[in-house]
């Protein structure tokens, strides 16, 4: 089987669907032997970048090679894999999967004056998605019910991947208190992961913290992703710590310290930080939507979504219960142990070969 990847967004898009894609591609060819994978980038210096990196990764070049974008649409490939939600450029003739990680610009459309026309293009691209795949891969069960709901893909079209955790390194905690140091944080503190983006929902989080440091509890607030928008509750308060991307020793040492991880989206296809954060034995608390519960199941601590009351509750008493904590961070870890790379290759090369069958069939 020659998989071909769209895969534009390779070389610059370093976590989100691009780790995915990074911690997918290895295990492909673990799995199947008969796998071979061609990426297709855009521009000479991404071609040369993606090839040292599947030098770096020790990824043969008799099953992967690297192709400019231009060659994907007259590719003999068996199956083209588009990673990144929508389908663009179509080849001129075989068989398309698209991975469809979440609908939130649909579900959630941005009610800006000026967001008219980014709107209507995500409609468009995900219009394209539904009717030019044979296959649609989905992170979770809450997104192809979703996929069903909003773009009325059958769920005969529909196939199901589950995300890993396994690619990440805990390693030790021995470089921590210099990393916290740099960026200027003490403990105790509570975490959060992710972009400011409205239905990531951190409102919600700020306000559970100033509730509880309005209660006398000594807690601060760290918010790791893009910047948190000045304004608002709590927005230049001491107790709330926005540090913006940080590298992954960073990352880790902020999970590894961290008393909890706080995910209180109101939408999310999957939730990669909850099983990130219970890699790490990091006690979590999500909120109850989306695909949250199907990601933490019994081993995360729950709230109503946009309820900043009891979020606060729920924090407090982990915060005053050491027991339960310890028992949070034992469940995570076991958790986390279940959701592997190799496993979502093995579903997503069913996929791919479900829809070779479909397209044979037609």
């Amino acid at each position: 089987m020659l998989v071909a990847v769209e895969a534009t967004r390779f070389v610059r898009d370093g976590r989100g669907i691009g780790r995915y894609v990074r911690a997918l591609l290895p295990q492909l060819t673990a799995v199947r032997a008969d796998v071979s994978v061609t990426l297709h980038v855009r521009g000479d210096a991404h071609v040369a970048a993606a090839r040292d990196w599947l030098a770096s990764a020790g990824l043969s070049t008799e099953r992967y090679s690297v192709l400019p974008i231009e060659a994907l649409r007259n590719s003999n490939a068996d199956v083209f894999w588009y990673p990144w939600n929508y389908p663009e450029p179509l080849p001129r003739r075989g068989t398309v999967v698209v991975t469809i990680h979440d609908v939130a610009p649909l579900a959630m459309p941005d009610p800006r004056w000026s967001a008219i026309f980014r709107n209507l293009l995500w409609r468009r691209r995900y219009a394209r998605a539904a009717s030019h795949a044979s296959i649609v891969l989905a992170d979770s069960e809450f997104t192809a019910s979703e996929v069903r709901r909003l773009l009325a893909v059958p769920g005969d079209r529909i196939r199901i991947a589950l995300l890993g955790a396994d690619d990440i390194v805990n390693g030790d905690r021995t470089g921590d208190e210099k990393s916290l140091d740099r960026l200027g944080i003490e403990k105790p503190y509570v975490l959060t992961v992710g972009s400011a983006d409205r239905r990531k929902d951190l409102a919600t989080a700020v306000r559970a913290v100033e509730r509880l440091v309005e209660a006398g509890q000594r807690i601060t607030l760290v918010q790791a992703g893009n910047r948190w928008r000045r304004g608002g509750a709590g927005a230049e308060a001491a107790w709330l710590k926005p540090v913006g991307f940080v590298g992954p020793a960073e990352l880790a040492a902020l999970y590894r310290n961290a008393a909890a991880l706080i995910v209180p989206s109101l939408y999310e296809g999957f939730g990669l930080p909850v099983l990130e954060a219970m890699t790490f034995g990091t006690p979590v608390v999500c909120a109850r939507s989306a695909s949250l519960p199907e990601v933490g199941g019994d081993a995360a601590a729950y709230f109503a979504a946009g309820n900043d009351r009891e979020l606060a509750d729920v924090v407090s008493k982990l915060l005053a219960d050491p027991g339960a904590a310890a028992d949070m961070r034992e469940r995570g870890l076991q958790r986390a142990k279940k959701f592997t790379w190799n496993q979502t290759a093995t579903h997503t090369l069913e996929a791919f070969d479900a829809a070779i069958a479909s397209a044979a069939g037609r």
